[in-house]
């Protein structure tokens, strides 16, 4: 697991990353993104795209919970382009059974001021609350030609979720939002 994050430390926090086609990607703990990266799935001929996919530590326990939201993805910084393309984002930790031992995530929380994250061609599925989270000042998202779908909730919480949450009150701010060309289904 974490090869993610290992390519990303190699390159100094920053860079274009390729992943490989057909390829799960395990992180078994949040990418903490404090600098501009893409991280693009290698087209496939319509075969299946690079997954990114939780899944616990080696002691069984799942080390997202350390922060609030427990997201795949937390940015924080000022002017930060975080680029995720042609990839299969999925929040259920891969190593959950069926019989209620789950855990999920957000897939990502942003923080700080003036930065750009752009969803494009994803399948976002299995997310815990909110898919993606503003708490930042000044956010542009650009989210396009992506599915979401399958959001997890618990008793009581059903009505606190959605792809995405921002735009004030005790969350962040927003400049641009570009929401276009994309699929919800099973997300309340």
């Amino acid at each position: 697991p974490n090869q993610i994050h290992q390519a990303i430390d190699n390159a100094g926090g920053s860079g274009t990353f390729r992943l490989e086609a057909g390829r799960t990607y395990l992180v078994s703990e949040p990418l903490l993104i404090g600098d501009g990266i893409k991280i693009i799935g290698a087209e496939n001929g319509g075969g299946r795209p690079a997954t990114i996919q939780p899944i616990y530590a080696e002691d069984g326990s799942s080390l997202f919970n350390n922060y609030w939201p427990n997201s795949l993805f937390r940015i924080e910084g000022e002017n930060i382009d975080v680029h995720l393309e042609n990839l299969i984002i999925n929040g259920i930790h891969a190593d959950s059974d069926v019989f209620g031992n789950y855990s999920a995530t957000t897939i990502l929380s942003e923080y700080g001021e003036r930065n750009k994250i752009v969803v494009n061609n994803c399948v976002i599925s299995h997310f815990q609350h909110v898919a993606l989270w503003n708490f930042g000042q000044s956010t542009d998202f650009h989210i396009t030609n992506s599915v979401f779908k399958d959001q997890l909730s618990y008793p009581g919480g059903m009505f606190f979720g959605g792809v995405l949450w921002g735009a004030g009150s005790w969350t962040g701010t927003m400049d641009t939002l570009e929401f276009r060309q994309n699929t919800v289904s099973g997300i309340l």
